[in-house]
């Protein structure tokens, strides 16, 4: 997922709200700030799909299918 909207209007509550809803599923999270981080949202993505143990694309179509993500 992600969520975008401007400053203040409750995104992080939003998210954390939804992830202490999610327990006991496992929740991985990523945020990037362009102004100041040097790392792109994409090296959060892959850094995640790493800690999941996913090295390949093909590695995470099958996991994204297997959890129904895409349809």
């Amino acid at each position: 997922m992600l969520l975008g909207g401007e400053a203040g209007i409750g995104k992080t509550t939003l998210v954390r709200t939804f992830c202490e809803s999610a327990e006991p599923t496992r929740v991985l999270w990523g945020a990037c700030d362009a102004l100041l981080s040097e790392k792109t949202v994409g090296h959060h993505v892959l850094s995640i799909l790493r800690k999941l143990g996913v090295r390949t694309r093909g590695q995470a179509a099958a996991e994204a299918a297997k959890q129904g993500i895409g349809r």
